[in-house]
């Protein structure tokens, strides 16, 4: 029981203790590559994917960075697909040994089916006390999802992919297995059928997020959406979860995470709705690096520095002055999105919502035990405290202050002939 405690206590107190003081970044997203074996019409990173990727970070480059990198509990990891990287695993085991990381997530498109076995074996083998979130992509079933990923076959790829994981969740507890799925103009009218799909067919999935789609797509119309059909699909996945059909959900902080999700998703709703909702805490307690070493407070903004030349030395980003005038114009400008990595961490150390979390799980307990089929009747019951402030700025404009656009290329940087999947 001690041992179990110390765990506990060594997990979470750096976690809360910086989130809650902003003192040091909780979360840092790294893109790892650019490249892509897949064309997905709704992607926010194909200009980088489609461009022939040169000069993309090192391991060893990435072994500076973490070195000059404060522990931090939550790695994301980004790309382009993330298993072209055959150093993966070591670049995983470098910032579990340098920064002490507890939680990583890891997005594929499920195509590379013995990839992704070895490597997470690899990695979970090597860093026990590392909980690794593998996240599958579906965005339709059978040839809606392949006609989305411009690929044929990938469904089937991902269905073996789903299989084997399973598999190896048998042998190590530290793995969870979830589905991403994103919400653009292309799918947004079989969302419901993909998560009926997935609750009733795939057992083994540990939960479902949705996301809608962002950036900057080669087809912009891929951001159009119809908001109320977020809102449903949403309310479904929430009524599975009452129902315990969804798995994660049924330990406490699984409660925490599903309830920090549902605070989430109706932020997300309203800010597409009305705009800014509450402070984002981007460059404060979250961080973007990508494959080039350009780093960013979101992947929204403009970058704030190179490590490259910056001798690969985080701290003169943190501590400098671009970082400092960038969270400011964040703050001052109420700078807000629909970016869901972002707000996970804005909600979680929001003062406020912080008592709303305890509130709802408090309703969430009671509900569960008298089998209600939803704690919300309708997705609106749920309230949180909302920051009113006249002056806002959309920041999937990026134009927030100067600097590179994350996700965008210059000029000298495009390719005449764009690459093709491989």
């Amino acid at each position: 029981m001690q041992k179990t405690k110390q765990a506990f206590y060594n997990k979470y107190l750096n976690f809360v203790y910086n989130g809650v003081l902003k003192k040091a970044p909780v979360q840092v997203t790294l893109f790892i590559t650019s490249r892509c074996n897949i064309r997905c019409k709704m992607c926010f990173y194909w200009e980088p994917v489609e461009n022939k990727s040169t000069h993309e970070i090192s391991l060893n480059e990435i072994e500076k960075i973490s070195k000059s990198l404060p522990n931090f509990f939550w790695l994301l990891i980004g790309g382009g697909e993330i298993f072209v990287r055959k150093d993966l695993p070591e670049i995983i085991k470098t910032f579990y040994k340098n920064n002490n990381i507890k939680h990583v997530s890891i997005p594929t498109n499920a195509t590379y089916e013995d990839k992704i076995i070895s490597s997470l074996e690899d990695i979970l083998s090597s860093c026990p006390d590392l909980f690794l979130n593998l996240n599958l992509s579906l965005n339709g079933l059978g040839k809606d999802h392949d006609d989305l990923c411009q690929s044929d076959g990938v469904f089937e790829k991902f269905l073996s992919t789903y299989k084997k994981v399973c598999n190896l969740k048998k042998k190590y507890k530290n793995l969870g297995l979830g589905l991403n799925v994103t919400h653009s103009k292309f799918s947004e009218n079989k969302l419901n059928n993909i998560v009926d799909y997935a609750v009733n067919n795939l057992t083994g999935i540990d939960n479902i997020s949705i996301g809608l789609a962002r950036g900057r797509p080669k087809d912009s119309s891929a951001i159009n959406v119809n908001i109320d059909k977020y809102k449903e699909t949403v309310q479904t996945i929430e009524r599975y979860v009452v129902q315990g059909k969804i798995r994660t959900f049924k330990t406490f902080f699984g409660k925490i995470a599903f309830i920090k999700d549902m605070i989430m998703r109706r932020v997300i709703a309203n800010t597409v709705k009305s705009g800014f909702q509450i402070p984002c805490l981007a460059g404060k307690i979250s961080l973007v690096i990508d494959e080039k070493t350009n780093v960013y407070p979101c992947e929204m903004l403009s970058s704030v520095g190179n490590l490259r030349e910056l001798n690969y030395d985080m701290k003169k980003i943190l501590n400098g002055q671009i970082l400092k005038e960038a969270v400011t114009k964040i703050k001052n400008n109420n700078c807000y999105c629909t970016h869901e990595c972002s707000y996970s961490t804005n909600i979680l150390f929001n003062i406020p919502l912080m008592l709303t979390i305890i509130k709802i799980y408090l309703i969430f307990v009671i509900k569960n035990l008298f089998n209600f089929e939803a704690i919300f009747k309708n997705f609106e019951d749920l309230k949180y405290f909302k920051s009113k402030q006249n002056k806002q700025f959309y920041g999937q404009k990026g134009n927030l202050y100067s600097g590179r656009t994350f996700g965008v290329l210059k000029k000298s940087e495009k390719s005449h002939d764009p690459t093709v999947p491989f």
